[in-house]
């Protein structure tokens, strides 16, 4: 279900900034094409954050590929469906994790129970972006080859991030630090991450 929105305009801006990633992506938009350099950035980037941090991430550069698309008029039936999608799932996916973000670096806020849902939901929601974006980047091409690149880069961090968060949880059941359907890890390091519109 689509949460209500709650991040602000300066809450926004922060993660777009600590997250990186979304502006990067945003420039190679800008710039109409993709280098091998900035593609192997983008990678880099997003590999070296853990995956609830990296899903913020990737639903930042979401929004991005979703408003690009649809700023274009598309006369693809599906695929305009397939970006309208993408928007609403990421739009989503930020507001929860990037409030639980938020809320544990700038407020010094946990609610435990939420994170650890946040959690246990990580690498679902890390495999339904990457099926959304692995979409889009197979229906795009000619003149939307550049999202089809881009859609790519996400696609494949999406699918690596959710095999490390399934992997995680699996760890902590193993220790049996899982309390009931839980498993503890707040969001984020709040002072050890990297520095990486509205909608």
């Amino acid at each position: 279900m689509l949460m209500e929105q709650t991040l602000t305009q300066p809450e926004l801006g922060i993660l777009y900034v600590e997250m990186s990633a979304p502006l990067g992506f945003q420039q190679c938009l800008n710039h109409g094409q993709l280098h091998d350099e900035d593609a192997l950035e983008l990678h880099r980037i997003i590999a070296d954050q853990k995956p609830d941090t990296a899903l913020i991430s990737l639903g930042l550069c979401g929004i991005i590929l979703a408003n690009h698309l649809l700023a274009k008029g598309l006369d693809d039936k599906d695929l305009n469906v397939l970006a309208t999608e993408l928007k609403y799932f990421s739009i989503d996916v930020v507001e929860r994790y990037g409030r639980a973000w938020i809320n544990a670096r700038e407020h010094d806020k946990h609610d435990r129970d939420i994170e650890e849902e946040l959690l246990l939901e990580n690498a679902e929601n890390l495999n339904a972006f990457g099926s959304i974006v692995q979409e889009i980047h197979e229906s795009c091409d000619g003149p939307l080859a550049l999202a089809s690149a881009l859609g790519q880069v996400l696609e494949y961090q999406a699918y690596a991030q959710a095999n490390i968060a399934e992997s995680y949880v699996e760890m902590l059941k193993n220790q049996g630090h899982i309390r009931k359907d839980f498993a503890g890890d707040p969001i984020p390091a709040p002072h050890n991450l990297q520095p990486q519109d509205r909608y």
